[in-house]
């Protein structure tokens, strides 16, 4: 119900506002059902985030190892509130990394002596704050706070 769009819950009975669709504009919101003090919030369509909803769904659809691929969960650090997980099927192996802690997490990515990483989708959309250094051992990725990363393992060149 409108997070795709980045809306936003409140304290009943705010919770169920009117759908923000991106050919509107809004007033700012600004009042509070029980006359609390606040700062109005900007109400508008988040065309960055719906953009990322979209090319989620779209990955899921065209991947086949993310709709029927065996799962394995090979790491997670919950002090750092971080897990990566990987699912593969016959065509294909894709890593999913995930960091909902408050700094940048590194984890190594074992891989084999002629395998690759790719990132394919990044939570932020910012290919350039996913850090990936191939070393011989495998792939080191840092994902910065609140952030993820789908990488695809790829044969070297």
């Amino acid at each position: 119900y409108g997070t795709e769009a980045g809306m936003w819950g409140a304290d009943d009975p705010c919770d169920r506002m009117p759908m923000v669709w991106p050919e509107m504009t809004f007033d700012a919101q600004q009042a509070d059902p029980l006359r609390r003090p606040r700062e109005p919030d900007v109400v508008e369509f988040d065309h960055e985030l719906h953009n990322y909803y979209r090319d989620a769904i779209w990955l899921r659809r065209n991947r086949s190892a993310l709709r029927r691929g065996a799962i394995d969960l090979f790491y997670a650090n919950d002090s750092a509130r971080f897990m990566a997980f990987r699912r593969s099927d016959d065509r294909e192996t894709l890593v999913v990394g995930l960091n909902r802690g408050n700094t940048a997490h590194q984890w190594l990515l074992p891989l084999l002596e002629n395998q690759a990483v790719v990132p394919i989708l990044i939570a932020s959309g910012r290919k350039d704050i996913i850090v990936i250094e191939q070393r011989p051992d495998g792939a080191l990725v840092t994902v910065p706070p609140y952030d993820g990363v789908v990488l695809e393992v790829n044969r070297k060149e």
